[in-house]
């Protein structure tokens, strides 16, 4: 048997009853990293997995090794994996056991102690229940930020992965969009933040460590308007306004002879606005076959996604 123990967001007091119980019932215990603040002030003996960070390429490695290697050693007895925060919460390595263990037959118990998202709230002063995302700095796409929600951005280890978020987070904000560099949330007499501005994100006076995360408020601003949002302004004009299918075709064939001049004349800001034309008349289309009933946005989406996989 495999038990999976969260220690917590880093203060002693937010480590459970059941987690610390169980740390003291003399299993082997296993730890992903022993950089983290609560483990000195448990009396345990462990392993820890830390040497493996140095030794692989990419976190996908460290974590596929771990996680084999912890199933390995669960088939042979019953040890204590223990992991920072909360088990569920951002730790790639549970899941990746949990399936192995699976398919091996062997079970795998989780016991829960406060995360270090618990953490940011109270420290923050938010209510996740407004609107909230959390995200990888190792994974964050365009697509997965949202002006309208909080958003907790994880795993800010060093200067090098928070110059790269920075890149990744100007695509969807504004430079000026303000954020909160969060060190320790939780943990009595080190938790820090900083108000900053997203385009000084990484400079040098700015520190970082394993405990660093941002956190970017909902504001309802972004640096370019979206697809959604012209789908939204369209589809919110009166019922019965739409022009009919021939206008838009006429239209749009117009609108493309003045786009082939454009692009002849090599006039990029010409370009720009008769391509947001032909979009604009995509989606009135789409507003015109949805009051028909035969189609909307979302099939001509999907049509366009099958013709690009031919």
């Amino acid at each position: 048997m495999i038990t999976i123990v969260g220690l917590g967001a880093g203060d002693i007091t937010q480590i459970s009853f059941s987690a610390v119980e169980k740390l003291k019932s003399n299993l082997p215990i296993y730890l992903r990293t022993e950089k983290h603040p609560v483990v000195e002030k448990l009396d345990i003996e462990y392993k820890s997995f830390d040497s493996y960070y140095e030794e692989y390429e990419n976190f996908e490695q460290v974590y596929s090794k771990i996680a084999n290697e912890i199933v390995n050693l669960g088939e042979k007895e019953d040890i204590i994996y223990a992991v920072p925060g909360h088990p569920r919460v951002a730790e790639s390595t549970v899941p990746l056991i949990e399936e192995i263990a699976l398919k091996k037959g062997i079970e795998v118990e989780i016991i829960a102690s406060m995360s270090f998202i618990d953490a940011m709230y109270n420290y923050l002063a938010f209510d996740p229940s407004e609107g909230f995302r959390l995200l990888d700095a190792f994974n964050i796409r365009k697509r997965d930020l949202d002006c309208e929600a909080n958003i907790i951005i994880t795993q800010v280890y060093d200067r090098f992965i928070a110059s790269n978020t920075k890149i990744k987070l100007m695509e969807y904000y504004n430079d000026e969009q303000e954020m909160y560099i969060v060190k320790s949330a939780g943990i009595k007499d080190l938790e820090y933040k900083k108000k900053i501005k997203l385009c000084d994100l990484d400079r040098a006076e700015n520190e970082f460590d394993h405990l660093t995360s941002l956190f970017i408020a909902k504001s309802g601003k972004k640096r370019f308007r979206s697809i959604e949002d012209l789908e939204e302004l369209v589809f919110d004009g009166k019922e019965g306004e739409s022009k009919s299918y021939e206008e838009l075709a006429n239209q749009m064939k117009d609108t493309v002879l003045r786009l082939s001049s454009s692009i002849q004349e090599d006039d990029i800001d010409s370009m720009i606005k008769k391509l947001g034309s032909i979009v604009l008349q995509v989606i009135e289309f789409s507003k015109a076959g949805l009051e028909e009933g035969y189609f909307d946005f979302d099939e001509i989406c999907d049509a366009a996604f099958d013709i690009k996989k031919m």
